[in-house]
């Protein structure tokens, strides 16, 4: 005679599954979320890169027709065709801080021409200046030297007065959170002027401890970008290298 012993193994109930597949998903969601976030934050950074490999190369096409000087390098004449007021003659005074500001930089034609777009100057890493970038988009064809600046609230980027078309390793435009010395009276090499106050100037001195790229992570000044941690940036040089930071 053959007995049968009582299967005493039982499936999931209903409810039993529900808890379980509710728990590995919660597991899942645990760590696939930081994952993405981090994949997000990689891309980010990435498109930033691309924004500044334009804008450098905005620079060095404005060079090329301007005998090899930048904006902030012109001479009384270049100023005067890009930075000043034509209808006020060429004997009329310059006013080099045009040619210096971060807001009024852009504005002359010649470079919105090599921008072509304003949306370039907002990064994704700093999500605080999407609201001023679409100000600047929607009066883009309204700005000139001579009228209303771009807001700074609107862009993501800095300029580096000492980048030269002749010196490839010199920076040429780099992320705004980033902090240094107080910078020292600017000597314009175009201009014979007396030394320059550069406005929210600072000094990139190399071995500085002080020059570094602030981060969301340990820092709220108005300079932090909310897509970059402590020691992260990107920048552009002048031989057309375009470099993430990371320390």
């Amino acid at each position: 005679m053959k007995f049968f012993r009582a299967n005493r193994r039982r499936g999931f109930t209903a409810p039993e599954l529900v808890v379980v597949l509710g728990g590995l998903s919660l597991a899942a969601a645990t760590v696939l979320l930081p994952s993405l976030a981090n994949a997000k934050a990689k891309a980010n950074r990435i498109k930033c890169a691309n924004n500044l490999k334009q804008i450098y190369t905005s620079h060095w096409s404005f060079a090329q027709d301007n005998g090899g000087r930048l904006p902030w390098q012109l001479g009384p004449v270049g100023h005067r065709n890009h930075y000043g007021n034509r209808l006020a003659g060429p004997n009329a005074p310059v006013n080099p801080e045009l040619a210096l500001d971060i807001q009024s930089i852009w504005t002359a034609p010649a470079m919105k021409n090599e921008l072509q777009s304003p949306k370039i100057l907002h990064s994704p890493c700093d999500p605080q200046a999407a609201a001023g970038n679409e100000i600047i988009q929607g009066r883009w064809r309204q700005y000139n030297p001579q009228g209303q600046k771009l807001p700074r609230q609107g862009l993501s980027y800095a300029i580096h007065l000492g980048a030269d078309t002749q010196r490839g390793s010199s920076i040429c435009v780099l992320t705004r959170n980033f902090d240094g010395d107080d910078a020292p009276l600017y000597q314009h090499p175009g201009l014979a002027l007396d030394p320059i106050r550069i406005p929210r100037g600072r000094s990139l001195c190399f071995g500085s401890p002080n020059a570094h790229f602030i981060g969301a992570d340990r820092a709220s000044n108005s300079r932090v970008m909310a897509g970059l941690n402590h020691g992260q940036g990107q920048l552009a040089t002048m031989d057309g290298a375009v470099r993430q930071m990371d320390e």
